[in-house]
């Protein structure tokens, strides 16, 4: 038997992209993906997770749970901003906690944006831009 074809089937494949990686790896070396459980709840590594997550949700078509979490993860963020910033802007000592709740809303209001609007964009059937060669980092393929 071939060595190369033994390695490749102890390979694990991610569930994103079907790319093989190694056993011990905690994210696709392809498309940046969780690979494990570890990649998703260890404190560090998740946050690559979940932007992983959040570049999933605005680029290319998005599924729809993938827009529905969007939702619910930043429409409260939406409506605190405008709520407490509101509030903090009646008071002189307040405003740069108020301008921070407004930064957060926009963010938040963004990700919404985007997600929705590549969302309904893509959906007769017909992809966005094509996604750009290389891994999730914006390198180039190796």
């Amino acid at each position: 038997m071939n060595p190369e074809s033994e390695a490749d089937d102890q390979k694990a494949l991610c569930l994103q992209c079907l790319h093989p990686n190694d056993p011990e790896a905690h994210f696709c070396e392809k498309c940046g993906a969780p690979c494990d459980s570890y990649a998703a709840t260890a404190p560090f590594e998740q946050i690559f997770a979940q932007g992983h997550a959040f570049r999933n949700a605005t680029n290319g078509r998005p599924r729809p749970i993938v827009v529905i979490g969007i939702w619910l993860i930043c429409l409260p963020g939406v409506i605190n901003a405008l709520v407490f910033s509101s509030l903090l802007f009646s008071h002189s000592e307040g405003r740069v906690s108020a301008l921070i709740f407004l930064l957060y809303g926009a963010l938040s209001a963004a990700l919404i944006v985007l997600s929705t609007r590549r969302y309904l964009l893509t959906r007769g059937g017909k992809d966005a831009e094509p996604e750009p060669e290389g891994d999730a980092r914006g390198g180039s393929p190796g």
